[in-house]
Formats: C-alpha cells, structure tokens, sequence
C-alpha cells in the first residue's frame, strides 16, 4: 500500500511541478534549467518522464533566449537607429548648406536692386556680360508688384535650411518642404526660359540661383524617397535638369547685336546712349517746365528704364528736361545720389514727393501742373522706337 501510495503521490504532484518548472525556466538561466531537468521530476529520471518530455525537442533542451542575448540585440538594434538618424541628421546640413549658396546669391541681388551694392559680375572682365547683367536686372521681369524679385529668392532660401535643420533626422517627411523646392524649381525655370527666349541676355548671378534651386530639388526628392523606400520620380528629376540645363545656357553671354542697348551703353559709358526719337513742341515746353519747378529725375547711364524715359523727351526735350546722374563709371552710387536716398532708377521728384519708376509725360505733365498743352499732346513712343532699348 505504501508503494502504491508514493506513485499516485508522484503522479499528483507531476501537473504542480511542470507549472513550478516554466516559472524556474523563466528566470534562470539556461544551465540551472538543464541542471535541473536532467535529475527528473521527483526523482524518475528525464527520459523516463512523459510530462517532463515538454522541455525537450526532438535534438534535446529547448534553450529559449536569455535576457542577456534579447537584450543586446535590443541595444544593437538602438545603436543602428541611433547611426541611421545621425546620417539623416549630416544629409540635412548638406541640404542647408546648398540653400545658403542661394541665400548669399539672392541677398547680393537684392542689394544691387536696391543700390546698396555694386554690381560686379563673375566675369568682372567682360564688359559685355556686366551690362547684360544689368539689363536683366533692370528688365520688368526683375519685380513683382513693384517688390525686387532677389527678395522673394531670399525669403525662399532661407525658408530652406529652417525647415530642415528644425526637423533633425526626420526633414525628409516634411512635406512643406518638398513643396517649397518644387516651387522654387518651376519658377526657376520659368525665370531661364524669359532670359533665354525674350530677353536673351546672359546674368550668371541668375544662373546660380536656377542651378541651385533644381539641386535642392534633387536632394529632397532623393532623400524622400529613400526614407520611405520608395524611388526617385523621374518627373520630378526631369524637371531638376531642365532647370539646370537652362542654368548652364543663362550663364553664358550670347553676342549682343551693333544696335542693342548692352553694346550703347558700353561704347558711351558712363554717359547715356543718344536719344533716338523726335520730340514734339508739347514735350520740349514739358522738359522745361520741370526743370524751372525744380523737379529731378534720378537715373543710372546703365539703365534701361531711365533710357526709356529720356526716349519719352526726344532728343531735342531730353536737352532739357531735368535728368540727374547717379551712377559712377563703376557702377556705384555717386555720394549725391546717397543723400538723395535715391533707391532705384528712375525717380522722379517733383515738389517734394517721389515717384519711383518711368513714368509717361501726360501723367508727369498732370503731377506738375503743366497745362500750356492738352493731355492728348503727349503721345506714347511706339515699341519699335525703344525696341533697342530691351534688345
């Protein structure tokens, strides 16, 4: 009876011991498990055991991962993601860095648009391509609303490296700043396509802005894609190159015809290119008029609005009218100009109050109070007198 008693007590306390076994397993070590396995439960031996067979496989001990190994693969696992956003976190500052070439470009541009700064251009020897320089920025493509195009550029620029050093390792998410780049992209673009095909003049400053712009482009489009595994839209590429490639042709001057205003202004610097018009006798009387009120119109020899408005005299009332240079041979502001506070050319100042810009005779005539003739005496030049003007 005893014996019998000791085998019903062993196979009643089997279920207890498997369920004591799994809690052991799960906070020892591997070794202590196997030590303790390999004596049995109460005694019989493992092998012999069918409820203890659940700690083996078929090859043996089932070893599940230690603590240790789980957790050094958790660490090593922490340290790749750890490198992974320190790479991200490098790729950024190179994206902040391409935008500050822009930044630096845009803000030179917008210094000379407000004739704070000289306008030097890389090929400083080439006369040719300083006066084409002049003539885009001094084009009505250069501004907005009044408001100098470099200035938006600026803004952009240095929207950029905000937007990516403020967003760490994850810039490539930001959404707004793949939109940014694209919209710099298109309208560097359109930009390329006016210097190309209507001004077709030459601005390397133009140019490195363009090319600048399609590789922000490239590299947040490449980084985009490779954070979500994905490729790079060959559209997108496909417009990043033809902003580069109309970057490349805007950077090198075309040969200005005999007649454009790039080659006048160099031959007659640092005076003005001769009046080619007529004038009539309503706009000699004009041109006198203001400069007995004592009304000024600030110019640069170099200018291609200015030029436009001394068409507007002829060359018989531009003798006359009351045009003040502002422009050194060097293209910088003489000290009159300075004090003057004149910003950009033309501007005109009568009785006091300035009016940036050209401005048509008719309206000069009303601001002055000129009425020994009538309104309709002032006719507009026809575009194919100053046509040369914008050549």
């Amino acid at each position: 009876h005893g014996a019998a008693a000791r085998r019903r007590g062993r196979i009643a306390a089997g279920p207890g011991l498997v369920v004591a076994l799994l809690v052991v397993a799960s906070a020892f070590p591997q070794a202590s498990v196997a030590r303790f396995c390999s004596v049995g439960f109460v005694g019989a031996p493992l092998r012999q055991n069918p409820r203890a067979r659940s700690c083996l496989g078929r090859k043996g001990l089932h070893r599940p991962a230690p603590r240790i190994a789980r957790a050094a693969s958790e660490a090593e696992a922490d340290d790749t993601s750890s490198s992974d956003a320190e790479q991200w976190v490098k790729a950024g500052y190179v994206v902040a860095g391409v935008a500050a070439v822009g930044l630096i470009d845009c803000a030179y541009l917008t210094l000379v648009k407000l004739g704070q700064a000289p306008l030097i251009c890389p090929a400083g020897s080439d006369s040719s391509l300083e006066a084409s320089c002049s003539q885009v920025l001094n084009s009505p493509w250069a501004s907005v609303g009044g408001v100098p195009l470099p200035i938006f550029g600026l803004a952009a620029y240095l929207a950029v490296p905000i937007l990516t050093l403020a967003s760490g390792a994850d810039w490539p998410e930001r959404s707004e700043l793949w939109w940014l780049c694209f919209a710099m992209a298109l309208a560097s673009l359109g930009l390329m396509a006016v210097l190309l095909l209507v001004l077709k003049a030459a601005c390397p400053f133009c140019a490195i802005s363009a090319f600048t712009s399609a590789t922000l482009l490239v590299l947040v489009e490449m980084g985009k894609a490779r954070k979500f595994g994905s490729e790079a839209r060959r559209g997108v590429l496909a417009l990043s190159l033809a902003v580069a490639s109309g970057a490349a042709g805007a950077a090198v001057p075309s040969t200005p015809g005999e007649e454009s205003f790039v080659t006048l202004t160099e031959k007659y610097k640092p005076e003005h290119p001769p009046v080619r018009s007529p004038s009539s006798a309503a706009e000699v009387a004009l041109a006198k008029h203001l400069a007995a009120i004592g009304a000024a119109c600030y110019t640069a020899w170099w200018c291609p609005h200015c030029q436009e408005q001394r068409e507007n005299f002829g060359f018989e009332g531009v003798k006359f009218a009351p045009f003040v240079e502002c422009s050194l041979e060097s293209r910088r502001q003489n000290d009159f100009c300075k004090e003057k506070d004149i910003s950009g050319y033309p501007t005109w100042i009568i009785n006091g109050d300035r009016y940036p810009g050209g401005r048509e005779l008719s309206e000069l005539a009303a601001i002055s109070g000129f009425t020994d003739f009538p309104e309709d005496a002032f006719k507009p030049r026809d575009d194919a007198v100053t046509d040369y003007v914008w050549r």
